[in-house]
């Protein structure tokens, strides 16, 4: 509030010290709701004429975090190299790479630990194939609450923001708005929304998306989507939500695609 408002700033420095006076964890847990990174991007938020009060601080627990963001891409691609599901935590905003990611765009953005967060979330929307099944590479081996469920025996993929794919979709956007790109970066932007495309569900009041899906029914309602495993893996979207596709956007699309933009329709 002082920050945005220009309230006075004594308030939100001593909630600051206080935030930072005890131990502060860099552990692998951690991220931008948890530890350095959290601290890390309160201290990005401090207005010009007192960022010198925090100027060593803010240096110390920067270090901290590209040291993190380094060892959670490399836990991540060994991972993927492996096969096997992810965990939320792995790339979600509250404590994956996605939220740590969120920090070096406004902190670091020509840096290499966020080029490789960036190379990690391209490799993310590829397809993963457990078993033969196909699944995208965001799809996790848990349940909903972090668990195990007799409701999600082969995980679910998630749409939401804080834990969902379409995180790793705001990032990825947000960079490259501002002209920073890696290799694949459109075409990842591409598979995200084709996949929001493909789930893509109307009613009176107009399109939503499921918050969950789950490979092993056909069952639908405003939270949870079951659907057999050949529609997990379509790439076919249901309709064309597509990113601008004017002369010189740096994402237009595919010549092998339609820039043709059309609304959410049924099946």
């Amino acid at each position: 509030m002082a920050a945005r408002h220009g309230g006075s700033w004594g308030p939100a420095h001593r909630w600051i010290t206080a935030a930072a006076a005890g131990h502060i964890s860099a552990a692998d847990t951690t991220g931008l709701f948890l530890g350095a990174p959290a601290i890390g991007f309160v201290l990005t938020t401090v207005p010009p004429d007192f960022q010198h009060l925090y100027d060593s601080a803010r240096q110390s627990v920067h270090r901290h975090i590209v040291d993190l963001a380094h060892r959670r891409v490399d836990a991540a691609l060994t991972r993927i190299r492996k096969g096997d599901l992810p965990a939320f935590a792995e790339y979600d905003l509250f404590y994956g790479l996605t939220g740590i990611g969120a920090y070096l765009l406004r902190t670091d953005p020509e840096g290499l630990s966020l080029e490789r967060v960036l190379k990690y979330l391209v490799a993310l929307t590829h397809p993963l194939a457990p078993d033969g099944r196909g699944l995208p590479g965001w799809w996790v081996r848990h349940d909903p609450a972090r668990g195990e469920s007799p409701h999600f025996p082969g995980g679910h993929g998630n749409f939401g923001a804080a834990h969902g794919i379409t995180g790793p979709l705001l990032l990825l956007a947000q960079a490259l708005r501002r002209g920073i790109t890696v290799k694949g970066h459109c075409e990842a932007l591409w598979r995200i929304c084709e996949h929001l495309d493909a789930w893509c569900q109307l009613s009176p009041s107009g399109p939503w998306w499921p918050e969950h899906i789950s490979p092993e029914t056909s069952t639908v309602d405003t939270r949870t989507t079951t659907l057999p495993l050949g529609r997990v893996g379509a790439t076919e979207p249901r309709a064309s939500h597509e990113p601008d596709s004017s002369p010189g956007s740096p994402c237009a699309p595919p010549p092998s695609r339609s820039s043709t933009r059309t609304p959410c329709t049924a099946p």
